[in-house]
Parts: C-alpha cells; sequence; structure tokens
C-alpha cells in the first residue's frame, strides 16, 4: 500500500511544473498579444496637416461697414469746390458790402460712409459703398443779426467695389480696394452728378464677427479712415 502512495506522490510532482508552466506559457503570451497590440496601435503615425500661411477660413460670408474718415484731395475739390473769388482782389463795393454781413460758424460732417460686400472666395469680395459729407452756415446782417442766407454743401457718393486680401489671418486681415461710380454735389438746393473714383491703398481689420477697421486711400470716401463692422451668415 506505501508503493502505491508513493507513486502518486511522483506522478503528482512530475505533472505539477508541467501544469503550472502551460499556464506561465499562456498567461505571458497573453500579456504579450496585448501589449504589442497597444504598443502597436500607439505608436501608429498621425498624419500632419500643414497650414497655409494665410487664414483660409471664409465663414463670414456677408459684411457690413461704417467708418468716418478725414477730407481728402478728391473729396475737398468736389465738395466745397475751388472759388476764384478766393485769388483776386475785392474792389470797394464789394468791400462795403462784405463790410454789412458776416458769416456764423461752419459746421461740417466730413466724410460719413457706409459698405457692404460679399465673398466670392477666400481673398475676393465685391460690394457697394455709399457716403455722405455736409457742410453749412449762414451769412448774417451785421446790425440785425439776421439770416441774409446760407450756405450749405452736400455730397452724396455711390460706388461699386471690388476688394483684394492679401493678408488673412485669425485675427487679422489687410487688403486694398478700388471703387467706381457717381457723386452728386448739392449746393444750395442747385445738383451736379460726376462720376467719382475710390481706392483704398491699405487697409487693416482687427476681429473676427465683430471687428475694427483703419484705412489710407483717396477718393470721394476722404483719406484718413477708421470705423467698426460686423460679418455674418456662416457657411458652416
Amino acid at each position: 500500500m506505501q508503493t502505491i502512495y508513493r507513486y502518486m506522490v511522483c506522478a503528482l510532482l512530475i505533472a505539477l511544473p508541467t501544469t503550472l508552466s502551460a499556464q506561465d506559457v499562456i498567461t505571458d503570451q497573453l500579456v504579450y498579444d496585448r501589449v504589442s497590440g497597444y504598443m502597436t496601435t500607439e505608436q501608429q503615425p498621425q498624419p500632419i496637416t500643414k497650414q497655409s500661411k494665410n487664414y483660409q477660413d471664409i465663414r463670414w460670408q456677408h459684411n457690413i461697414r461704417i467708418g468716418y474718415s478725414a477730407p481728402g484731395i478728391v473729396q475737398t475739390i468736389f465738395h466745397d469746390g475751388i472759388s476764384w473769388s478766393d485769388y483776386t482782389p475785392s474792389s470797394v463795393s464789394d468791400r462795403v458790402h462784405n463790410s454789412r454781413y458776416y458769416w456764423g460758424p461752419t459746421y461740417a460732417l466730413q466724410n460719413l460712409m457706409v459698405e457692404y460686400d460679399t465673398k466670392l472666395n477666400s481673398w475676393l469680395s465685391i460690394g457697394f459703398k455709399g457716403s455722405f459729407a455736409a457742410t453749412w452756415r449762414a451769412r448774417r446782417n451785421a446790425i440785425t443779426n439776421e439770416i441774409f442766407y446760407r450756405d450749405d454743401y452736400y455730397s452724396v457718393g455711390a460706388l461699386l467695389t471690388v476688394r483684394f486680401e492679401w493678408l488673412r489671418r485669425e485675427w487679422v486681415q489687410m487688403y486694398s480696394a478700388v471703387g467706381v461710380g457717381a457723386a452728386i454735389h448739392i449746393e444750395r438746393a442747385n445738383g451736379m452728378l460726376w462720376p467719382m473714383g475710390d481706392i483704398t491703398l491699405w487697409g487693416m481689420s482687427v476681429g473676427k464677427g465683430f471687428y475694427g477697421f483703419i484705412e489710407i486711400g483717396e477718393g470721394i470716401s476722404g483719406s484718413a479712415r477708421a470705423g467698426i463692422g460686423f460679418r455674418f451668415n456662416s457657411k458652416r
């Protein structure tokens, strides 16, 4: 009987290491497969997206801007005109007549502009610009202070515009623009219509949907310009 027990113990001792080794192999292989699969997934190269220097997002399809400008050469000549009497000596009768009257204070609004444009692509826009300028003053009697007559000037311009954005970032855009159209000059209820143009040599806007802008140009819209704008109607 003792011999039988000895054989059973020996068989058990021989089989036990074999079983443990098989389990260890299976466990190690599963761990290896899992770790290898994880490392393979983590080490896969990610695609690199190369961004352009210019900001190509054209979500903002429409653009409205309101601004004010200092008068330029073209706007001053068209609005105020050139009076040849300023360069000719006055006669005695003129001096006597002028001594009876005097000019009151001059009020001026130069130059208010409103613009709308829509994008054709990421860098090109077309639109419409309107401008308005006014100057008014009164000629009064030197004795009674009554108004002898009013000297009022108004200028209204309407232009078709094309704008080119040559630098586009997420917050900053730089551009140039040109506009052609017509302007009417109204002086003491008499109006004259003239062809008119406008050019923006350099402009910069700062902001996204709501932004501010400054410009340097010449034409019916004045010279140095500044204002605010609003972009809307996202394509996304």
